[in-house]
Order: C-alpha cells, then sequence, then structure tokens
C-alpha cells in the first residue's frame, strides 16, 4: 500500500516540476545556475516545500522575541533594526505583513521565504523601557508583550558551562580552559559571568556575578602598570623590565633575558614608602603575575613596617603558572603604619626556569575583579568522571534565574562526549526552553553528540559550533563571543610566522562601524606574538596607546592579544594588523596541571620584509596578495595562528538555514539578510561548503535577483541551495559577502554556521535553525 505521505511528497515533486526547474549545487560536480521556479509558480512551491518540509510551521505565532528573551532596539531616541522570527502555515510576502512596536509601525526591511526571518526598523519612542510588539498577517495579529527593550545596553548574562569528564583530560582540558580564560578577558563591564564544571557531578566555583569597571588611579596609594618606567622602583641585579606583559607594553621579571640564575637572591623593591591610613577598609596589596619557578626556588612577597631593616613574608609561590592571574593580599594589620613591598626571587644551585612576571601593581581598597575570579574559577576544573550534560545544564539555569530580567541570559556548553549519567538533556531542556534561555554548543572531537549539541542549540535559538580539535577551541570561543555581543565578523585568517617575521592582515572599517575588536590567537604558551594596528592615516596603536587614549583597550594572555577601538579613534578606511614575532622567545612551560601556591607557613612543593604572502597561504604558495603580507625569513619553527575582527556596526550580515537537522537525500536552502536601515543590494555574496568526509570545501554563488529561492529581488536577501550530504555528520557554512553601503563606501563582513545531516528516513530532532550573527 503507497502510504499517504508518499503520495504528498509526489504531487510536492511534480508541483516543483511543472513550476520550473529547482537550481541545486552540487559538490565536486559541474555547476549551472537554471532557473528557479517562476514568479507565477513561487505560490505553488511554498506550498510544495510545506507538503515535504518535516519542520513546516502549523501556526501563526512569534517564535522570537518574547517577553522572557527580549530584543533590545538600542536607544529610545535612535534605534537600530531588530530581527523577528515568525512561524505562519502559508506563503506569506512582505506586503502581507505589519509590525507594530508599542503601538506605532515598524518599517519591515527584509523577509526570507519559507521560514520567515523579519529585519525590522523599530521606530522611535518616548523613554527607555519594554514595549509590546504585534505582528499582523492578513488580518491575524499575533502579540508578544515586552518582547522589544529600548535600554540600549549591550550586557548579556552568560554561564560557562565546561565538561570536566575524564575523557576531557590532557590538552582537552588545558585548551578548553584557556579559551574559556580568553572569553572572560572579552567580556565587558555591566555583563553578568558565572562557570559551571560538569561530570557526573556539578561543581560551581563562581556564581552569576556582574563585572564592574576597575576604579580611578586616583583611588589607590600606590599604582604601576610599568609604562612609565623603572622610576617607580628599586630593582636589584637580574630584575628588568619585558615585553612580556599582561595588557600593555611591559612588566617586570626577574631575568628578561632568559631563565634565571642558580644562587639567585634578587629582589623588586617599590621606591617610596607608603602610609595607610587608619580609615582605610579593606586595604590590600594587588598584583597580576605568571611564573615558571622550579621547587625549591620560590618568589616570595614580602612587607616591611622599618623601612627595609628587616622583611616579613606576605606570599610564597613555585611551579608553574603560564597563564597572566590576578592576585589579592589583604592588608588590614598595618593600617595606620608606613610600609615597604618587595618581590624577591630565591633559587638554590640546582635546576632554572623562566622565572617570575609582575604587572599592574596597586596598593588601596580592595575591589572584586569579576573578571579575574572567574578566570581563577575555571582553572579550578579538572577532568574525571563521567558525564551528565543534563546535569551542567540544570545548575546553569538555576544561576540564570536570578539574572537581570533585563539583559539577555545565555549558556555556552562545551562537551566531548555522550552524555551516560542523570540528569539527562531531555530531562532538563523543556525547562531551560520555557525560560527563555539561549544555549551555544560545542562539540569538541569526534566523539562528542554532535547531533544532540545541535538539537540543544537549534531549540534554545543558539548556535552549534564543532571543533575537531583543541586546537579550533580558542577562535570558537572568540566567534560565539561576538554572537553574544552581537559583533559583526569582518575578517578571519589563519596563517604562520617565524622568528623575527612579520605578518599584516588588512581589515576594511566602513561608517557604520562604532567599535571593533582586533584579534590574534596562537597556539604554544611558550611562543609571544605581538600585535600592533596601523590606522588608514598611518597612525600606530601598540600596547602603549591605552595609557594616553581611552577609546583603545588591550588585553592580551598566554596565547591570544586584542584590541578594542572604538570612535573616534575607530576611522573608516583600511587598517592593518601587524602580527610579529621576536627572533628568540623566553621558555615558559606549557600548564598541564593547575598552579601551585603555597602559604607563609606552609612548605614550597614543585608543581608541575623581504617577500610577500597572504594570511592563509601555505609556505609554498608566498606571493604578493591584495591583503595580507609577509615579512619573515624562512624557517620550519612558524607558530600557527588565527586573526579576527569584529564590530559592532549597523550594517549587518545574518545566516539562516531553513531547518535545523536535514537528511543526507534532502537539499539544504541557505539565506543571508544584508541590511542597514535598508536592504543592502549588489553585494557580492559567496558560500563555502565543507560536508561530512570532505577536506577541501567548495564554493557557490548567493542571489538576491527574486530567481533563487532567495524572495523578491533586490530586497537584501540572498540564497542558494545545495544537494545532500550524501555522507552524515557535521556540514559547515562559511559566507563572505563585500560590497558597497548606500554611501558608497566598501564593506566587508563574514559569517559561519553549522548545522548535522542525519541519515535515515527521518531526523531524531527537526525544528528551526537559529539566526546567526558571528
Amino acid at each position: 500500500m503507497v502510504s499517504y505521505r508518499l503520495v504528498r511528497f509526489g504531487i510536492a515533486m511534480m508541483a516543483l516540476w511543472m513550476s520550473g526547474m529547482w537550481m541545486v549545487w552540487l559538490p565536486d560536480r559541474t555547476h549551472s545556475a537554471t532557473m528557479y521556479p517562476t514568479p507565477a509558480g513561487r505560490v505553488v512551491m511554498a506550498s510544495a516545500m510545506d507538503a515535504i518540509r518535516s519542520d513546516a510551521p502549523r501556526a501563526f505565532r512569534i517564535v522570537r522575541p518574547s517577553a522572557r528573551r527580549p530584543v533590545d532596539a538600542g536607544s529610545p531616541f535612535r534605534p537600530s533594526n531588530i530581527t523577528i522570527e515568525l512561524t505562519h502555515p502559508g506563503h506569506v510576502t512582505k506586503q502581507d505583513v505589519t509590525v507594530t512596536i508599542g503601538g506605532k509601525p515598524a518599517t519591515i526591511i527584509s523577509i526570507t521565504p519559507l521560514r520567515y526571518l523579519l529585519k525590522v526598523q523599530a521606530p522611535p519612542q518616548p523613554a527607555r523601557g519594554r514595549y509590546d510588539l504585534e505582528v499582523t498577517i492578513r488580518g491575524f495579529t499575533a502579540k508578544e508583550p515586552g518582547a522589544v527593550t529600548y535600554f540600549g545596553v549591550d550586557n548579556v548574562s552568560v554561564i560557562l558551562t565546561i565538561d570536566r569528564s575524564g575523557s576531557m583530560a590532557g590538552n582537552k582540558m588545558v585548551a578548553a580552559r584557556e579559551a574559556s580564560r580568553q572569553f572572560v578577558d572579552l567580556m565587558q563591564a555591566g555583563d553578568g559571568i558565572g562557570i559551571v564544571g560538569f561530570n557526573d557531578g556539578v561543581v560551581m566555583p563562581l556564581n552569576l556575578t556582574t563585572i564592574l569597571d576597575s576604579p580611578p588611579q586616583s583611588a589607590f596609594l600606590f599604582s604601576d602598570d610599568m609604562e612609565s618606567g623603572a622610576d617607580q622602583w628599586n630593582a636589584q641585579a637580574s630584575w628588568g623590565l619585558t615585553s612580556t606583559a599582561r595588557n600593555s607594553a611591559w612588566a617586570w621579571t626577574d631575568s628578561p633575558s632568559g631563565n634565571y640564575a642558580n644562587n639567585t637572591n634578587s629582589a623588586l623593591t617599590i621606591a617610596t614608602p607608603i602610609a595607610i591610613p587608619a580609615s582605610m577598609s579593606n586595604p590590600a596589596l594587588m598584583f597580576w603575575h605568571r611564573y615558571d619557578i622550579a621547587s625549591p626556588d620560590r618568589g616570595e612577597v614580602e612587607i616591611s613596617t622599618n623601612n627595609g631593616a628587616t622583611w616579613q613574608r606576605l606570599r610564597l609561590f613555585t611551579g608553574t603558572a603560564t597563564s597572566w592571574r590576578r592576585e589579592v593580599i589583604r592588608l588590614d594589620d598595618y593600617r595606620g603604619q608606613t610600609i615597604r613591598m618587595r618581590f624577591r626571587l630565591v633559587t638554590d644551585a640546582f635546576g632554572v626556569r623562566d622565572g617570575w612576571y609582575i604587572d599592574d601593581v596597586t596598593i588601596g581598597p580592595e575591589w572584586d575583579d569579576v573578571r579575574a575570579r572567574a578566570q581563577a574559577a575555571i582553572d579550578t576544573l579538572n577532568s574525571r568522571g563521567a558525564t551528565s550534560i543534563g546535569g551542567g545544564l540544570q545548575s546553569s539555569q538555576r544561576m540564570l534565574d536570578t539574572a537581570n530580567p533585563d539583559l539577555p541570559r545565555v549558556i555556552i556548553l562545551l562537551s566531548d562526549g555522550q552524555e551516560n549519567t542523570r540528569p539527562f538533556v531531555a530531562d532538563v531542556l523543556p525547562q531551560i526552553r520555557a525560560a527563555q534561555t539561549t544555549v551555544h554548543t560545542i562539540g569538541l572531537g569526534r566523539d562528542a553528540d554532535q547531533q544532540l549539541m545541535l538539537s540543544i542549540a537549534a531549540q534554545t535559538g543558539g548556535t552549534y559550533n564543532y571543533a575537531p580539535t583543541p586546537e579550533q577551541l580558542s577562535g570558537i570561543y572568540n566567534t560565539i563571543s561576538g554572537a553574544v555581543s552581537n559583533r559583526q565578523t569582518l575578517v578571519t585568517a589563519s596563517g604562520r610566522v617565524a622568528p623575527g617575521g612579520v605578518v599584516t592582515q588588512e581589515v576594511t572599517i566602513d561608517r557604520s562601524i562604532s567599535e571593533a575588536t582586533f584579534w590574534v590567537g596562537w597556539t604554544r604558551t611558550d611562543t609571544r606574538l605581538n600585535l600592533t594596528l596601523q590606522t588608514p592615516s598611518g597612525g600606530s596603536i601598540d600596547p602603549r596607546t591605552p595609557r594616553v587614549n581611552p577609546n583603545v583597550v588591550y588585553v592580551s594572555g598566554a596565547n591570544y592579544a586584542y584590541y578594542r577601538v572604538r570612535t573616534p579613534t575607530l576611522v573608516p578606511g583600511v587598517w592593518q594588523m601587524r602580527i610579529s614575532r621576536a627572533a628568540a622567545t623566553p621558555a615558559i612551560a606549557s600548564e598541564t596541571t593547575l598552579p601551585f601556591e603555597v602559604g607563609v607557613e606552609e612548605q614550597s612543593t614543585s608543581e608541575v620584509e623581504t617577500e610577500t604572502a597572504p594570511v592563509n597561504a601555505p609556505p609554498e604558495e608566498r606571493t604578493t596578495e591584495a591583503t595580507a603580507t609577509t615579512t619573515q625569513p624562512d624557517s620550519t619553527n612558524d607558530e600557527p595562528f588565527t586573526v579576527q575582527a569584529l564590530a559592532r556596526a549597523d550594517l549587518t550580515l545574518d545566516v539562516a538555514l531553513a531547518k535545523t537537522v536535514y537528511l543526507t537525500t534532502e537539499p539544504i536552502v541557505c539565506f543571508v539578510i544584508l541590511t542597514d536601515d535598508a536592504p543592502i543590494t549588489g553585494a557580492t555574496v559567496s558560500l563555502s561548503v565543507l560536508y561530512p568526509g570532505q577536506t577541501t570545501p567548495f564554493v557557490v554563488p548567493m542571489r538576491d535577483d527574486g530567481l533563487h529561492g532567495d524572495g523578491a529581488a533586490n530586497d537584501g536577501v540572498y540564497a542558494a541551495y545545495l544537494s545532500g550530504s550524501g555522507e552524515p555528520g557535521t556540514v559547515t557554512f562559511t559566507v563572505e559577502a563585500t560590497g558597497s553601503n548606500r554611501a558608497g563606501e566598501p564593506f566587508t563582513r563574514r559569517s559561519e554556521l553549522s548545522t548535522f545531516i542525519a541519515a535515515g528516513s527521518t531526523p531524531r530532532q527537526v525544528v528551526h535553525l537559529p539566526l546567526v550573527v558571528r
């Protein structure tokens, strides 16, 4: 007996054939631009697609935003555009829809076919606050009370939820900690951050806490970021300034030229005595450091109350800590006294290491550096035990239940395996969906449950990301950082730099961009890469610039560095990112265990320019190209790196698929929406696709001509249709768009999206894939 579903499928295919040829791009085959269904046949096409789509919408409703997951339109006096996602059982065009926000009509910029994503210019409002959203289609209205906010705040509450089961041992855990630390560094004041680790149980080393701005320098009795030289210090032999610094150009170290010497007893002392007022609340010494010290060698923090005649030890450090970390030593017992402070390295006759690095030293009222606390919490996560992904999600949601309701709530979930312990994802996902929490997921390695991770992301409006190896984690966390903070990706590129070499990457900044983040990440923590920027006028930005320019921020870690540049310093034009590497870099051991620290009364124990090339080119293809050049000697010791530029911009590129889970035999529909306050037309948009089992992606164009499944012509919606992959697994889409904005200025945008191709007659879970801004 022929099933009713099969009859419906046959009728749908006949309708497609009668209404015109369906353009399908086939990987590794000759591609021809056959015509998409004619305008007269597109209504038939829509109905046919609804018949064969296993996730076709059955009711008209607003999927997002909602009261629990609002969208912020920015300033009530100068609002931006927003995205609205709908489900509707029929064919809908832009002319069928009206949108009001707070009772005021909004301008519909564009709408995607099949899956209804509306780009809408929000209307101005009289004041900050929440406003009701109403969407009407052919006389039927759907409402979401308080779904649009006008706060003009770009903050978010985030829980980093990290798998710490036994399979995460070794490089996976090290890379996960470092990538998570980097994510925290990219967050801004006003964001909320919490840390959850899970195996067969759950640990919560940091509850959800709001990141605060640091106090002004005038609030401290002593403050030195080392950028003014050595005048505030008395440095004994071997101590000197080094460019291996935290968030600036300079820091102190006991051995700038390499490893420290045996039989060393050498101190770095604050030059002037410091009087601590008796009335000061919570006086403390606060500093950042990293170290590689072989036990029983040690670094000591010491205090004197008699102008240096005698010294008392406050803290001792030995072992290895390759990442910069913050220390706070309370000085309550010294209120009303005048003190001297010093850092002293003591070594014996056996064994040498890289030594001790000191930066950003302050004395004054203790303040809560939440970023530092979050990074310290991440460092406590070690791998052991089984895997309860549901347990990690459940605890993360409980944290977010206390979050500011006016801020988006996000979980970033990392796992490398299959869940095998209760609670399972199915037990807790309904509560997360009901709370309207967005979950971005990362599947690490071949053993990760890629389909489950995709399903979690899709059902919560997040993005799914796949990292084949731990080395990809840093870039993925950086990309997710852009997604949760509504930043656009301008450039992503990879390359290699040899000792003594320089690599340059161009970044086009257009007038719609108000802030840009220029980031570089590399692989090894025992290698140091330096990042500087060149402005369109030829000016230079380096780690010292933030000291004199409040529009520039510089942050660096063990294997990453970035600048955040805001207008008016950020001007339109072509910027250059210059990645350089010293001819010789002091070594500091890779961190394979947690840092070890010993208190005052404890015993120390050890713990463990001639050639040019594009950034992405292999060494044998180093020839001149337009956007990236290399100046470096030939070397087999090249360090791989990735550069990325993210931006807050009014001109946006959004990527969406028609649905989440595809079968190996199903064609895939990909959409791109380019807008500012109107559609961006005439752009060159390319789609790079990497199917499961392939090592090289194939590239197809995306069209906005009304003939390629993109809806109306010249509406800023670009589309491409692809054949099924034929093999199950993760497929990755990369979109690049170049063109001119409506003012005639050049722009570039880039985005990346992953989904899962399922085998069999029906996918396990079929829901709409979230719109992605990356």
